[in-house]
């Protein structure tokens, strides 16, 4: 198999055969997810630490998992029968967080990393990150609101991609409160997914995403578990201009 890294808006990284990753030192942290319907249970090892363990469909990881830090860490994707659907190289930084996501169909599968942000957020206030890990609506609008309707409203997040997912379109700063949050089509109040009720507590860190459910009649998406993590001690944010990095096997 040829194995790419697929650049677009993304952090370049050179792409290499079988082996280890190089360079590096200390540990990175990260979170697997499976957001891929059709491939049933899926395995996400980075730099030979397994993240993500043989998953069912929209579940995850139950921690960040510390995995060794690399400039070019191999990241591979397979299923429960240990076909291996994805792969390639990212640069993980030590004292870095990730959330990879198992991504795609159940014929083209990708990983997603996304540099995660767990570092503080102002005193008492909590922080919401969002990822669209969908193929049929692979743009869409987020509102964060304590309110039903969305009329007058202007959305909180416009144009999330998998290609911007996590750090890039993160909410800062929110009062601790119970929201509604709308995944909407791109440009107007059109729902793709409401999630009512998300209470997020001051100093945590709470990650929604959608996905794809495989149906073939509407609706064709479904919430994600939602992410909580603690705020960790000591975590500085990714760099301004960090990008997601997406990984494919063809």
């Amino acid at each position: 198999m040829v194995k790419r890294l697929i650049a677009g808006a993304l952090v370049a990284v050179a792409l290499v055969g079988c082996g280890g990753g190089g360079g590096g030192g200390g540990a990175a942290n990260m979170i697997g997810v499976n957001a891929c319907p059709g491939i049933g249970g899926a395995t996400i090892t980075a730099n030979g630490t397994v993240v993500l363990n043989n998953a069912a469909f929209a579940t995850a990881s139950s921690s960040f998992i510390p995995v060794g830090s690399a400039t070019a860490a191999q990241v591979f994707l397979t299923n429960s029968g240990s076909q291996q659907l994805a792969s390639g190289t990212v640069n993980l930084l030590s004292g870095g967080y990730y959330t990879a996501y198992a991504y795609g169909s159940a014929t083209n599968q990708f990983v997603i990393v996304t540099p995660t942000d767990v570092s503080a957020p102002n005193g008492g206030q909590a922080r919401l990150i969002f990822s669209n890990t969908s193929i049929v609506n692979a743009s869409c609008d987020v509102y964060v609101t304590t309110l039903s309707s969305l009329t007058g409203l202007t959305p909180t997040i416009t144009g999330l991609t998998p290609f911007n997912s996590g750090f890039q379109t993160e909410v800062n700063n929110v009062t601790p409160s119970t929201y509604n949050v709308f995944f909407t089509a791109p440009g107007n109040q059109n729902n793709i997914l409401v999630q009512t009720t998300v209470t997020p507590a001051a100093n945590t860190i709470t990650t929604l995403g959608i996905t794809d459910n495989g149906s073939t009649t509407a609706p064709f998406q479904q919430a994600l578990p939602a992410i909580i993590d603690p705020v960790i001690s000591g975590a500085v944010p990714p760099l301004a201009g960090t990008k997601n990095m997406i990984i494919k096997t063809r």
